[in-house]
């Protein structure tokens, strides 16, 4: 009996590449655990440097940043809603994530508010997140404008509903703005064919 190598070849291929990458012990030299207690230094550059880094570790990340969503720093919190959208993996759609991020919509800041729609739009609610990140393309200040573009960017097709708004920030008079809003253009349609 002839045993032919390439389809062995070629299923440890397909395996390989289906396999989730295993999530790193350490990142900059440290555990998700030490991370994870930097959230409550007293430095807060510690605490955004921690709230940033922990998306790193992948999904084992989840619950630590589902509770720094809780943080009394609007920053951790910032950077907790982004790098839960990031993952936007299944463990992150639970009530009381959906139940935080859809009361950040609320925020009286506008970044809170961008990072959570960001976030509620990766791990399912498009029609709520995406409707907030358009709104905010129409703010005064260049940074918002350009945050709210890059997230839809980063959301890519399913942001489509946006397109109308990305349009109008595409013509704005900032070139930053203009250049935001024509990347996340170009990703969400990249799979509709450029329309």
């Amino acid at each position: 009996m002839r045993v032919r190598a390439w389809p062995v070849v070629f299923l440890v291929g397909v395996m390989i590449l289906e396999s989730p990458a295993a999530a790193p012990e350490t990142v900059a030299g440290r555990s998700l655990a030490e991370w994870t207690a930097e959230l409550a230094s007293t430095s807060r550059t510690r605490r955004l440097r921690a709230a940033l880094t922990l998306p790193s570790f992948g999904t084992v990340a989840v619950r630590p940043l589902a509770k720094a969503l809780e943080h009394d720093d609007p920053g951790v919190i910032y950077w907790a809603a982004s790098g839960l959208g990031d993952l936007a993996h299944k463990s992150t759609r639970t009530r009381s994530n959906y139940e935080r991020l859809r009361g950040l919509l609320k925020h009286k800041s506008i970044g809170l508010r961008l990072s959570a729609a960001y976030a509620l739009s990766r791990i399912g609610e498009t029609g709520s997140g995406v409707g907030v990140l358009a709104k905010g393309l129409e703010h005064p200040h260049r940074g918002v404008a350009c945050a709210a573009a890059d997230f839809l960017a980063r959301i890519g097709p399913p942001a489509a509903n946006a397109v109308p708004a990305l349009i109008v920030a595409a013509r704005h008079k900032d070139y930053h703005v203009k250049g935001a809003a024509n990347e996340a253009l170009k990703r969400i349609r990249a799979v509709k064919g450029g329309k």
